[in-house]
């Protein structure tokens, strides 16, 4: 199936998801992680102690999802964290593609304010862009969410996400290979989705300016809210591009962002970066 055929058939589960929403009858999934199939075997990263974490919870609880105290939430903010430690990272990271996995704490922190402060997460349509290995991406289907596309230029990349889905038995997930910057110009996934979420490139001196370009797509496949990680440093910035875009964008959070060491080029093991939390909600 080629990428054309494969958005076409996800687009349609999608838009049968909604209606089922609207109608208040129950989400039945009918699609699997792996939309086309890989052309390599990947070889996993085998994280025994978080993969040992994750079997026993499944085994003693009730699917994903515990009960809390709090307004929305379906589950403790310390069982995802330890559920997203199962995710594999990039075997390979490619410098041009900026690519890092969002660390498992700041991806359960980020996954959980949206889900607990907002209910934008359970029963909704999620778009993920620039998924990478699909660690929010699995995040979010674990939150109960009706249905999320990870959308990823890296085929490697999307091999790890795939397996890692398929690993952890999440169903309510798909991936599909594309440029987020160029192939969504005119997309029928257009307003497709309730919440879309991001983890950007930060954008280098080579790629200065991505970050806003992954937020304008964003924008355009959202009929909701979007949810960002950005510089604090361009705090400004991004204000003053969210009202250019006809959004109200407000910081949610403030987050120390702790980068590993990925590349041979890198002398310091990590490197914290001030990041914000970034809700851009959509005018309608």
């Amino acid at each position: 199936m080629n990428t054309q055929q494969d958005s076409r058939k996800i687009l349609e589960d999608l838009n049968f998801k909604k209606q089922q929403l609207q109608k208040g009858l129950p989400i039945i999934t009918t699609t699997s992680s792996s939309t086309t199939q890989p052309q390599t075997q990947y070889e996993p990263q085998f994280n025994q102690a978080a993969r040992a974490t994750f079997q026993q919870a499944q085994s003693t609880s009730s699917g994903f999802f515990i009960l809390t105290d709090s307004n929305f939430a379906t589950i403790k903010l310390k069982k995802l964290e330890e559920y997203l430690q199962c995710v594999d990272s990039f075997e390979n990271p490619k410098i041009l593609l900026e690519q890092y996995i969002t660390p498992s704490h700041i991806s359960s922190h980020f996954l959980y304010t949206i889900q607990n402060n907002y209910d934008d997460i359970r029963g909704k349509l999620v778009a993920d862009l620039g998924s990478g290995t699909g660690m929010l991406s699995i995040g979010s289907a674990i939150l109960e969410a009706s249905h999320v596309i990870g959308f990823e230029i890296d085929s490697e990349a999307l091999q790890i996400a795939r397996f890692n889905a398929d690993e952890m038995e999440v169903q309510n997930i798909d991936f599909l290979q594309c440029d987020v910057l160029t192939d969504f110009i005119d997309s029928r996934f257009h307003k497709a989705f309730d919440t879309v979420i991001l983890n950007p490139p930060f954008g280098t001196k080579k790629n200065a300016g991505i970050d806003i370009e992954f937020l304008k797509t964003a924008i355009l496949l959202s009929n909701t809210s979007i949810y960002s990680l950005h510089k604090t440093s361009t705090r400004n910035y991004i204000q003053k591009k969210s009202k250019e875009f006809n959004c109200k964008g407000e910081v949610i959070a403030e987050l120390r962002y702790n980068l590993d060491s990925s590349y041979k080029f890198h002398k310091k093991a990590s490197k914290d970066i001030e990041v914000d939390v970034w809700r851009f909600s959509v005018i309608k």
